[in-house]
Order: C-alpha cells, then sequence, then structure tokens
C-alpha cells in the first residue's frame, strides 16, 4: 500500500496485469510485456528470423512459435551474430536481435 495524505491508495488494484494462458508460447509472452506495437511487430519479425535460420521452415508464418527456445545455446547466438554481420546487418540490427533473445 502507498499512503498519500490521508488518503490510502491500494498500488495493487491499480495495476494488473493481463492474465496470460500457459498455453501461449514464451516468445508470444515476451512480445505481449512490449509496449507498443512497432516493437512487437520488429521483435516477431527478429525472432522468427532466429527459428528459421536454426532449422524452422522459411515458409512458416510467425516461425518463431515453431521453435523450441529452451534449445537455444550460447554457441548458436554465436553464430546468429556472425551470420548477421556477413549479412553487413548493422549493429542496431545485431543488438535488436540479442535483445529479442
Amino acid at each position: 500500500m502507498m499512503e498519500q495524505g490521508r488518503n490510502i491508495i491500494k498500488v495493487e488494484a491499480m495495476v494488473k496485469a493481463p492474465q496470460v494462458s500457459s498455453s501461449v508460447c514464451a516468445a508470444d509472452k515476451y512480445l505481449l510485456s512490449l509496449r507498443s506495437k512497432s516493437s512487437r511487430t520488429t521483435m516477431a519479425s527478429l525472432l522468427s528470423w532466429v527459428a528459421k535460420a536454426i532449422g524452422v521452415s522459411k515458409y512458416q508464418k510467425d516461425a518463431y512459435k515453431f521453435f523450441d527456445w529452451s534449445t537455444l545455446e550460447r554457441e548458436h547466438v554465436y553464430r546468429l551474430v556472425e551470420v548477421r554481420r556477413e549479412q553487413n546487418a548493422s549493429p542496431a540490427t545485431i543488438n535488436a536481435m540479442l535483445a529479442a533473445l
């Protein structure tokens, strides 16, 4: 609780997180945590690129939903950064990908 003068405000009642089903994949939970639609779109695109680079079909829409993120290892991340550098991706793009991961 937070006291403000003589009025007591319950912070818990002011801020309620939306309930997310356990059937929602971890990546979707992360995307739902982002504030803006453009951020969600950007990060979903980066996550899908990663999923496709690691083995999800390149024709799969929302490929990030079909990748088991618990299998991602440090070596994969190093290789993904290397691939993006070979593709002449900007440092900002590489950093955004790392932030998404």
